[in-house]
């Protein structure tokens, strides 16, 4: 009897933690898939600085397009390949340093518009924000300043 009353408990126990049981559903799966690194973006410990930016987000969804002398658009080539191709200084910025919102590349990946075959994940949207935020650091910063220093490109912007 003792047996039969151990047999019903264990089975009892088991078929409780197999109702517990959720297997990820495809949609989870698929939307940290699409974030490349292997999901360090969603963890939120990667380094915020250009090389995290050009490895985890411009190279595997931007550079197919946006490198080398073909680099489009056609009319105003930009270029990811490197952080001084990028900041390149352009008639519509492309970023502006400290204001993700007055640059066209922050713009354009949070309204769906690049890259034209995939959306970004919301978090690779957020780290593009916040990398223009912190004033867009070739080399990683841990914090974000309160104001970004002026270029220094030798030039008179007093005319």
């Amino acid at each position: 009897m003792n047996f039969v009353i151990r047999l019903i408990f264990l089975t009892s126990i088991l078929s409780i933690l197999q109702g517990c049981y959720r297997p990820r559903s495809k949609l989870i799966y698929e939307e940290i898939k699409g974030i490349s690194g292997s999901g360090t973006l969603i963890r939120t410990t990667t380094p915020l600085g250009f090389d995290s930016l050009h490895k985890f987000i411009l190279k595997p969804k931007c550079l197919s397009c946006h490198s080398g002398p073909n680099a489009e658009p056609m009319n105003d080539p930009i270029d990811f390949s490197t952080y001084e191709s990028t900041m390149v200084d352009r008639f519509i910025p492309l970023v502006v340093k400290g204001n993700p919102y007055k640059g066209r590349l922050f713009n354009s990946v949070e309204s769906g518009e690049m890259p034209p075959k995939m959306n970004l994940h919301q978090k690779e949207i957020d780290f593009i924000k916040k990398w223009i935020e912190a004033c867009a650091p070739k080399e990683a910063v841990t914090e974000i300043p309160s104001e970004c220093p002026a270029d220094d490109d030798g030039g008179d912007d007093d005319w």
